[in-house]
């Protein structure tokens, strides 16, 4: 998904689910979510007929014969955009063999696939939603890229990496690119305005809600938290607390009406409702044209949180803040969210499997990322990279926090939400109904039940 510099509350949520030029490109444009789920319900034969029949990394070497390889991405807006712009020459540069077709869409890259592989036109490689992985990769579109791995010696140790984005029964089909870690920010200047602390590692959601009944001024319509539904707020917390959305027995069943889960909600729902500390974003009742670089929230989440300098610029002073721990347990859980690069079966029957294969692991590696870090178009996966002053140049003066809040240890953990070959079509379903209890349009147990047994209509179905 695209980030500008400048998100707006429907903007982030849209984020939390975490410009090149185009070449000229005869490919098909359709709605992401409606054409991959209708392409899930594409008959296998048809899907056949489409597709047939640990040292220091070591550098790639250029490839010997030239090819050009299809690279399709929706990076195409503000930092991302600019990321997308500046590495195409850059690793042409370097690999002169290799010439890249940069096949850019918005918000439709994954929506187009189930197209392109219906008309057999498919790119190379793909920056790829982790939300369909696991349903594509059964259908055996994805190239095992495994092997190349292996003799470009590319390091996982290298990257920050989460198997459920990238392998599938024993095979690797993708790299890492788009890394995002959903950042608490706060105005660090409002807190003093107000007499407020600024938050600690020791902060829970009993400590948020006491500074946000301080930092609120609804008149004026400056509110202390943004909180939304999607998953980058206050899944969190459900993980802090002990559950999850699903179980971890078969057959996977929804488990937000159970009690862990109802209490996380009636808090989240609560700062809106309740409390009044974070105004409504969600229905038909939602507060328009908020934004915490425009000074309306006190604290925020956000997944590139560098990018929004660019926006704030000097109105304010503000910084990383640890995710809140859930008070009941003391733990604290940061999500993040990969979208990698996946080589698709297709290169490898047009011959270009090597050199999509090397083009992945630059971009995962110090090359692409140094790009992604300079820009702020995402949080650098490349470990290195990430800990460097290409990434941490100050804006802001804390970033390093959030790279600090990755590291595992008792009371604290980092990790995406679960994915697995149906969670897409769950997702969806559940994802209107807790829209609307964020919104206060029906009751919080309501809220919980409809979601449970939505997202529980849809795994039957998808059986």
């Amino acid at each position: 998904m695209s980030t500008t510099n400048t998100m707006t509350a429907s903007d982030s949520a849209r984020a939390g689910l975490e410009m090149g030029t185009p070449r000229p490109s005869a490919r098909s444009r359709a709605t992401r979510r409606g054409v991959l789920l209708a392409g899930s319900a594409l008959p296998l034969a048809a899907l056949a007929a489409c597709v047939p029949g640990q040292a220091g990394p070591e550098q790639p070497s250029a490839s010997s014969q030239p090819v050009t390889v299809q690279w399709m991405t929706d990076w195409t807006g503000g930092a991302r955009g600019d990321a997308s712009k500046q590495s195409l020459p850059a690793f042409e540069a370097q690999f002169p063999k290799i010439k890249l077709d940069m096949q850019t869409v918005k918000s439709d890259s994954y929506e187009t696939f189930s197209a392109n592989l219906a008309a057999g036109t498919l790119p190379d490689v793909m920056l790829f939603s982790g939300n369909f992985f696991e349903l594509w990769a059964e259908r055996n579109v994805f190239m095992d890229i495994g092997p190349l791995l292996r003799k470009y010696r590319f390091d996982k140790d290298s990257v920050w990496w989460e198997p459920q984005y990238f392998e599938h029964k024993g095979k690797t089909h993708g790299l890492p690119y788009q890394f995002t870690i959903s950042t608490w920010l706060y105005n660090k200047t409002w807190f003093t305005r107000d007499n407020v602390a600024p938050p600690t590692d020791a902060w829970t959601t009993d400590d948020l809600l006491a500074a946000a009944r301080k930092l609120t001024h609804a008149a004026e319509n400056q509110w202390a938290v943004q909180m939304q539904s999607a998953p980058a707020y206050a899944w969190v917390w459900f993980y802090a607390n002990g559950g999850d959305l699903t179980s971890y027995t078969q057959p996977i069943r929804t488990v937000l009406d159970q009690a862990k889960q109802l209490e996380v909600l009636e808090y989240a729902i609560g700062l809106i409702h309740r409390h009044q500390v974070a105004p409504v974003l969600e229905g038909k009742n939602a507060v328009k044209g908020l934004n915490f670089q425009q000074g309306t929230f006190a604290i925020t989440v956000n997944n590139s949180a560098k990018a929004l300098a660019t926006g704030i610029k000097d109105q304010f002073q503000w910084e990383v803040m640890p995710t809140p721990r859930w008070a009941g347990t003391k733990n604290r859980v940061t999500n993040w969210n990969h979208q990698g690069h996946i080589v698709m079966k297709v290169a490898e029957q047009r011959g270009h499997g090597d050199a999509a294969t090397q083009f992945a692991i630059w971009m995962a590696g110090e090359g692409g990322q140094t790009i992604v870090g300079r820009t702020g178009g995402a949080t650098p996966v490349h470990r290195k990279t990430a800990t460097s002053p290409v990434y941490l140049d100050g804006g802001p003066p804390n970033l390093r926090l959030q790279l600090d809040l990755l590291t595992k240890k008792p009371d604290q953990s980092a990790r995406g939400f679960r994915i697995w070959k149906h969670f897409q079509p769950w997702f969806a379903a559940i994802t209107p109904i807790l829209a609307q209890g964020f919104a206060g349009e029906i009751s919080v147990r309501e809220t919980a039940l409809k979601a449970t047994q939505a997202g529980n209509a849809a795994l039957d179905a998808a059986k």
